[in-house]
């Protein structure tokens, strides 16, 4: 049977274009209020992350609901100045991308994000002109390893799974695409991506 070519590239957010949030740092402060990197890392262990990813609650819902569970002295405005402060592309990942497309290939990037958080990301690395389409999980009522997730990526792009790469940082989002028959990459840093992408045959 004849290997089908790649054309599409799928990238994951948090991890592979940005830096995970509060992961850079032992610490953090804003208006007095030092607060360590391992709290701040609990929220994405929060009841109300699950819920704000697939968008059913706001932003300052979630945010609120950590910070009153943690007794954390902040508001969720202040909270979430704090984050959006800390938002780092990962140095080497904006070559790939403008090599990619360059070179022909469609990108999209499935996120598992609350839109606001999002949204501001593409505000700070100016990625989002990458993408021929975007799929937020704060936007579609999925999130990843939600195969759902990636089906209707797939058919939105009007693409078979052979002919796509996923690119991720966390494991069981790897492992649900290599479920659908799309060949994955777990995220390491920019050069291990280039490197693996070679072995896929995808030019860069």
């Amino acid at each position: 049977m004849k290997r089908m070519c790649i054309t599409w590239i799928l990238f994951d957010q948090a991890g592979v274009q940005t830096f995970p949030l509060f992961s850079t740092q032992q610490s953090y402060s804003i208006n007095g209020v030092r607060i360590t990197s391992r709290v701040l890392q609990t929220i994405w262990e929060h009841p109300a992350h699950r819920k704000y990813n697939r968008g059913e609650i706001s932003e300052h819902e979630f945010v609120t609901a950590f910070l009153n569970d943690k007794q954390i002295n902040l508001t969720s405005r202040q909270f979430i100045r704090l984050m959006r402060a800390q938002i780092t592309p990962i140095p080497g990942v904006k070559e790939v991308l403008e090599r990619l497309k360059r070179n022909g290939y469609h990108l999209a990037t499935i996120i598992n994000e609350g839109k606001e958080w999002a949204d501001y990301k593409f505000k700070v690395t100016g990625y989002r002109r990458f993408f021929d389409h975007i799929f937020v999980s704060g936007r579609m009522g999925l999130a990843k390893p939600d195969v759902a997730f990636y089906e209707l990526a797939l058919k939105t792009i009007h693409a078979k799974p052979q002919e796509c790469v996923f690119i991720d940082d966390q494991q069981k989002n790897v492992d649900a695409a290599k479920k659908l028959g799309i060949r994955s990459i777990l995220f390491k840093n920019a050069k291990a991506l280039e490197e693996s992408l070679a072995k896929y045959n995808v030019h860069i």
